[in-house]
């Protein structure tokens, strides 16, 4: 076995990565494997898990052990692990003969070697000799920006199961792609891109640092770095070229595998003209003479001219907030471009979603860059784009802000400053050491957002800030007015008010009676709207929530049916603001789509019958009627 392809490693756990059967009883940590994923990681390599247990117990104890945001594309339930492995590989453009499965049972490897014959497989005994090697080598990727970028995907293919196809899907992404030619200072990535690409290496051209430092410098090629980001996040450099000018050829022209299906490779190519492209052994995706795709770089920035902004006559949209706003989205279409900055996961694998409550969003102004630095740095619950915001950067026509967030999240203010943050439940300060276990823990099946908590932490924090509890509905508009005012004065401000309809199942203690709470802040706005003109319009979720089948498990998540109506709300209310019909719905059908879309997930695999939508669809239509 050659450990120096070896990009993914994906680990079995009972038995394997962990002492025991975790359905059976406790499982126990074995620290060798757990250095293993971590040191692996370091040197750029990925760590994934195959196993056949009960998901949230399994990623609960990998918490709890301090290793889970380690792991991207975890595969965890109970069917055969052949096509899992196949599957995963796939999704995440890797090949199977860069891949090491480890599992301490024979048929589980088997299997997997059936359905992909090239794949590594062995049992645990290897995993002294993987210490070793990894031991001996110098650390490639000693920032975990590898893993960083894995998850970013991973939460791109969560959100693609959203979309009716794979264009829309693009199209939403955002995707930006720049071109870089200052290739001198990039060498040494470079010299490893070029080494490491295979899926999407079009030449095969196996160059050396020193061979392609020569190359860039001669005067007759040309050479660049390509680099990617969208709304998901930043992939940093994903390709490479070099094209001979006087032959107008391609010595160089590869891209790495998290690139596939996007359509970079076609963009980039378009870009240099099309030059000669000699394609030697098997790429994934071939190049043509075609146009560049459409989804990339769509967005038209806006451009300082003095004082003043170029805008074109669409209607620019901003959502920004939690998971309320997050699903009406996909319904608008029409003349307008639209941005969101929606609950993400962070570069830790935690949840991030404070970033949306109005303390953040006036933190984004009120703070200094240092400031903000130092939140970051200091609280493992932020990352490093937890400020990033186009809020008050961009001339937007509407900003959508959501209120849900504002009656229940904790206030905490560091001591001797000015500086605020918001995080978690109100009912359970981070400075009461009582409720300390529902953070480390999960007791009282209370959700932490996937941080990893540590006493130590806990109690730096204690010692540096003071719980002020949550905001009042004065402060909220207080907040509000900040905000509104340092908007650009063309812009209207949106808020999705909260449901006042009882949710009857539920039974945490953090979101019982959460109507009335919002019943008090929704006063409160519609008091402040009344106040303001028509600058401030308010999109009330109450005239769309009638009954308990409307909610989707929570009083703040809703049937995709509820996200439509809500949808044909926020066209009607932008087509009002704009003066014409700019924009409008997808068709009635998407609802259909996300309903089959979100069974499937709940249900697994199902095969349907002929003819089957139509009677859907006629049925729903008598009932609408």
């Amino acid at each position: 076995m050659d450990y120096s392809k070896i990009k993914i490693i994906i680990w079995d756990l009972d038995d394997t990565f962990w002492k025991g059967t975790l359905s059976e009883g406790g499982v126990d940590a074995i620290p060798e494997n757990i250095e293993l994923v971590k040191t692996a990681s370091r040197h750029g390599v990925i760590n994934s898990i195959c196993s056949k247990n009960t998901k949230d117990e399994t990623l609960q104890r990998l918490n709890q052990m301090g290793v889970q945001e380690y792991f991207v594309f975890p595969s965890i339930d109970w069917t055969p692990k052949g096509e899992r492995i196949k599957r995963m590989l796939k999704t995440m453009g890797l090949r199977p003969q860069n891949a090491l499965f480890l599992d301490d049972n024979s048929q589980n490897l088997n299997e997997a070697k059936h359905y992909s014959p090239e794949l590594m497989t062995s049992e645990p005994n290897i995993i002294k000799a993987l210490v070793h090697y990894y031991e001996e080598k110098p650390e490639s990727d000693a920032k975990l920006k590898r893993l960083g970028q894995y998850k970013v995907l991973e939460e791109k293919e969560a959100a693609k199961s959203e979309f009716s196809s794979n264009d829309e899907f693009l199209y939403a992404c955002n995707l930006h792609v720049e071109i870089h030619e200052d290739c001198s200072s990039q060498l040494e990535r470079i010299a490893e891109l070029v080494q490491r690409a295979n899926q999407l290496n079009y030449t095969k051209v196996r160059s050396t640092k020193e061979e392609l430092e020569k190359l860039i410098g001669r005067d007759d090629v040309k050479a660049g770095w390509v680099s990617v980001y969208d709304k998901f996040g930043d992939y940093g450099m994903v390709g490479f070229y070099a094209v001979d000018t006087i032959k107008n050829e391609c010595i160089h022209f590869l891209f790495s595998c998290r690139t596939i299906g996007q359509g970079v490779e076609q963009y980039v190519y378009a870009q240099l003209g099309y030059p000669k492209l000699t394609v030697v052994g098997e790429v994934i995706s071939y190049v043509n003479n075609d146009v560049a795709p459409a989804w990339i770089n769509q967005a038209k920035e806006l451009h300082s001219s003095g004082n003043s902004l170029e805008r074109s006559t669409r209607i620019k949209i901003l959502f920004k907030g939690p998971c309320d706003l997050q699903g009406l989205t996909k319904y608008i279409k029409g003349d307008c471009d639209i941005d969101e900055e929606f609950t993400y996961v962070g570069k830790r694998g935690n949840v991030i979603v404070t970033q949306n409550h109005t303390v953040s969003i006036c933190g984004i102004l009120k703070y200094t860059k240092e400031e903000k630095k130092h939140l970051i740095e200091k609280n493992i619950f932020m990352d490093e784009s937890y400020y990033d915001s186009h809020i008050f950067e961009k001339e937007y026509d509407v900003v959508f802000l959501s209120s849900v967030l504002e009656n229940s999240i904790g206030i905490y203010q560091r001591r001797g400053t000015e500086l605020i943050l918001p995080f978690g439940s109100g009912m359970y300060p981070l400075t009461d050491k009582g409720e300390w276990n529902r953070y480390l823990y999960g007791e009282g099946r209370y959700d932490n957002d996937q941080n990893q908590f540590t006493e130590d932490f806990l109690k730096r924090f204690s010692e540096e800030y003071e719980f002020l509890g949550t905001s009042s509905p004065q402060e909220y508009i207080s907040r509000l007015d900040f905000i509104l005012s340092h908007l650009s004065q063309k812009t209207n401000l949106c808020i999705l008010l909260g449901s006042e309809l009882r949710h009857e199942n539920e039974q945490r203690p953090w979101m019982v009676d959460r109507e009335k709470k919002h019943k008090i802040y929704n006063d409160a706005l519609r008091q402040w709207a009344s106040s303001k003109g028509d600058r401030v319009r308010l999109l009330d979720i109450n005239r769309v929530i009638t009954r308990q089948e409307d909610y989707e498990g929570s009083i703040n998540h809703f049937t995709v049916s509820v996200y439509y109506k809500l949808a044909q709300e926020v066209i009607a209310l932008l087509n009002d603001i704009a003066g014409e019909d700019m924009l409008k719905e997808t068709s009635r059908a998407a609802i259909l789509q996300d309903f089959i879309i979100r069974k499937s997930k709940e249900w697994g695999k199902i095969i349907l019958p002929s003819g089957i939508f139509k009677t859907l669809r006629d049925y729903y239509h008598k009932k609408e009627k």
